[in-house]
């Protein structure tokens, strides 16, 4: 079993010589930052003019035990989310460390406008 793993990168340069290659359908089944569990599904193959080997398709996908902010910025934004939250819960009475939170969200925000209009 190991530990717990997830999507780290998705290739799609990879992905896109498999689907030339075979002259088929390859479609995503996960996303990046999502966890992974046993049996869980990456990639569905259809349609083609031959089968995609499997080590080829596994290949597409990079799988890790931790996420970056660049691999998933909702992973960081909920990781704030939540120290936001419980700051401001009455049972742990830290507002300090919400604002920055907050601060960080809003920094997280501004980064994001700018690397879309980048794009």
């Amino acid at each position: 079993m190991g530990e717990p793993k997830a999507v780290a990168r998705l290739g799609v340069v990879g992905r896109v010589r498999l689907v030339a290659s075979v002259r088929g359908v390859i479609a995503t089944d996960c996303d990046v930052g999502e966890a992974l569990v046993d049996a869980s599904v990456l990639l569905g193959a259809d349609g083609g003019f031959r089968i995609a080997p499997e080590p080829a398709l596994t290949a597409t996908v990079l799988v890790g035990v931790t996420r970056t902010f660049e691999q998933d910025p909702n992973w960081e934004i909920r990781r704030l989310a939540i120290v936001a939250t419980r700051g401001f819960s009455p049972a742990v009475e830290e507002a300090t460390a919400a604002v920055q939170a907050l601060d960080h969200f809003e920094d997280l925000l501004r980064r994001l406008r700018r690397r879309k209009a980048a794009r």
